[in-house]
């Protein structure tokens, strides 16, 4: 890992199916955690790159179903509201505020890469003889008119078929409501509702039966929290029975890492390692923001809040100490 010798990683897509990921000097090393530069008062990303060498090209699989497929992991979803004060208006705490507009919609960061993903692979499909490229969303969705509304929205407006992986349990979807003011907005997260052993097994068999039939993913992304009565390993359980060799993978969560890397590690063999020599092998990528490096590496932030800045002493500190782990 060479913070120093890396700025970036560049993605580009090329014909034929196959994704370069190199640095953006040129390098042939990958593997190495950066940091992105960003405008000011923005909070940095951090990513770290688990691919060796020889990913360097990656060769996408040309089989049916599963194999051609994205499947997002999304299962904490929820219905959001926007609420939209009047212009040169900010949340004032204890007064009365009225609405200048109010939006709907949905929520959840694994719905939301589910319909960017939807909508980019929408050009892929278009041009696909067979149809089969196809964004799977992997998610628990409560019953009642909120899971209805964003079920709806999912397959009519996004194209997402939300019936193979998804899961409507019992407990009621939950809001998150966004407060929108002039110069900032506020989060208010309602607690989701409880996965019940028999829902989570549900899941598991879908995914089974999907496996069997089809193969491994295309690429899985693992996006965000989980609701309670999930284990730990979930994201880990999953990955295992999604993933091969040849999948992507990322991971947009601090969820159960620890079992998650010993999967992804179960996956793809050691690094560098010389028995494998097959073409397009596959790789994940983890991506951290500031707070939650800090939070993975026991570094204290010296501001309390979620969204504040941190330091380039705490960066590095949690940088240090993140690898170390």
């Amino acid at each position: 890992v060479n913070p120093a010798k890396a700025k970036s990683i560049a993605w580009h897509a090329m014909g034929n199916n196959k994704i370069p990921i190199s640095s953006r000097q040129g390098k042939d090393k990958i593997g190495y955690c950066t940091r992105l530069k960003m405008k000011k008062n923005t909070p940095l990303l951090f990513i770290l790159a688990l691919l060796s060498p020889q990913q360097r090209f990656i060769t996408m699989p040309t089989a049916n179903a599963l194999s051609q497929s994205v499947v997002v992991i999304g299962l904490n979803a929820a219905f959001q509201k926007r609420f939209v004060l009047p212009p040169k208006t900010n949340l004032i705490p204890g007064n009365v505020h009225r609405a200048h507009d109010c939006e709907t919609g949905v929520g959840g960061k694994g719905q939301d890469v589910g319909v960017a993903m939807s909508c980019l692979m929408s050009s892929v499909k278009d041009g696909d003889d067979d149809g089969s490229k196809k964004v799977l969303l992997a998610q628990f969705l409560g019953k009642g008119a909120e899971g209805d509304a964003v079920s709806d929205l999912l397959r009519t407006k996004f194209g997402l078929v939300d019936d193979e992986l998804t899961i409507r349990n019992a407990a009621p979807l939950r809001t998150c409501t966004t407060i929108v003011g002039a110069d900032e907005a506020t989060e208010l997260v309602e607690t989701s509702g409880e996965v019940t052993n028999e829902e989570m097994a549900t899941l598991q068999t879908k995914v089974e039966e999907m496996t069997s039939a089809g193969g491994k993913a295309d690429c899985v992304c693992i996006m965000g929290s989980m609701p309670p009565g999930c284990p730990d390993d979930t994201y880990a359980d999953l990955v295992l029975r999604l993933a091969g060799k040849q999948s992507l993978v990322l991971i947009d969560s601090v969820i159960g890492l620890d079992s998650l890397l010993g999967a992804l590690s179960s996956i793809y063999g050691e690094y560098g390692d010389a028995s494998t020599d097959e073409q397009g092998v596959g790789g994940a990528v983890l991506k951290l923001n500031a707070a939650e490096l800090c939070k993975l590496a026991d570094v204290t932030k010296g501001s309390g809040g979620e969204a504040d800045q941190v330091t380039m002493e705490e960066l590095a500190a949690s940088a240090k100490g993140f690898v170390k782990k």
